[in-house]
């Protein structure tokens, strides 16, 4: 079968990069794969974005652009999955850019129709360098009652990202992003698809490179903002639990719980970096009043029920003064790191 025979959709919301698009779109434009499909969803950019994608447009054939208002990353991906014609799909982050060899990589992998194609990820800090965990390479098929692929999908919470896949256009068929959520929506929606699939080929190559081209010490406070991302991972993470609860995989119950315990961790992290003790604690006491803080203690009756209980109550503000400063540190060597 000739290398370039099969269609690849590669799905790029846009908002507001202008800085960085460019090369973005360069890394896709320039792989050593040519039968592409590019399809750009402007989501309501307010700078020149759209003019980049527009100018594309003209110098490239298989670029498509499509503009749409402000609704979010999920209904970007979604409208980009609606129009896509490719036989496998695949999504980039519009900072980011991709090895030039990505997409010719896996030329066997999609004649023999593998339903996900899974690579590393390597984090640019300036000129300083770090690689996704590496895993079991190969191909790997799953029965209907095969748990290998829950294994795969929890260990070390590594599948959360969607750009580090390829994904069949049958694994993924109708399964689209749920467009309530503005955080763990990756989350979701892999291990929707993950319900579908046959086989899955792991490379530990690193083929895509995110960006971190700006570090800010805090971010704006908002506090509404601050309650969606929590409650969104709250809510993802209930899902995926009351799944494997219903299918009796009852061996990836902790694991479930973990990906809730780890959202709020990191959430308390962000928090105290960003917010005095007053605010932090009055955040924190809304997320322990709330119901989906009380419907998941419900669920959870013994895994790690004194950590919780530590961060969120009983050293509420201990756990403050250790991650704002531990926080405070890692942003200063990051902001030292993107100097150079």
């Amino acid at each position: 079968m000739k290398k370039d025979s099969i269609l690849i959709s590669v799905i790029v919301p846009v908002y507001n990069v202008e800085k960085y698009l460019d090369k973005c779109i360069k890394s896709i434009v320039n792989q050593t794969y040519s039968k592409l499909e590019i399809i750009l969803i402007d989501d309501g950019s307010k700078d020149s974005s759209l003019a980049i994608c527009n100018n594309w447009q003209k110098r490239d054939k298989r670029i498509r652009v499509y503009h749409q208002k402000n609704m979010g990353v999920s209904k970007a991906r979604n409208k980009g999955l609606d129009i896509a014609q490719g036989d496998y799909i695949s999504f980039i982050d519009s900072d980011d850019i991709i090895d030039e060899r990505l997409y010719e990589t896996f030329t066997e992998e999609y004649n023999k129709n593998i339903d996900i194609i899974r690579f590393r990820c390597q984090t640019h800090y300036g000129k300083y360098r770090v690689n996704s965990i590496s895993m079991q390479e190969g191909e790997f098929e799953f029965k209907k009652d095969d748990s290998l692929k829950y294994d795969m999908f929890f260990l070390k919470h590594s599948f959360g990202s969607v750009c580090f896949s390829i994904f069949s256009k049958k694994v993924i068929a109708k399964t689209r992003f749920d467009e309530r959520y503005k955080y763990g929506e990756d989350y979701l929606f892999y291990f929707n698809v993950l319900q579908n699939c046959k086989s899955i080929y792991i490379s530990n190559q690193i083929l895509y490179h995110y960006l971190i081209n700006e570090f800010s010490a805090t971010r704006k406070k908002d506090i509404t903002k601050e309650l969606k991302e929590i409650y969104d991972h709250y809510d993802v993470d209930a899902y995926v639990y009351n799944y494997i609860i219903n299918k009796n995989l009852l061996k990836y119950k902790n694991d479930a719980l973990d990906c809730t315990y780890n959202a709020t961790i990191n959430w308390c992290k962000n928090l105290a970096k960003n917010y005095s003790y007053k605010e932090y604690k009055n955040l924190v006491n809304k997320l322990t009043k709330s119901d989906k803080y009380q419907h998941f203690k419900a669920i959870n009756q013994n895994y790690k029920v004194e950590e919780f209980n530590s961060i969120l109550n009983k050293n509420k503000y201990l756990s403050y003064i250790k991650f704002r400063m531990t926080g405070k540190i890692k942003t200063w060597i990051k902001k030292f790191i993107l100097k150079f």
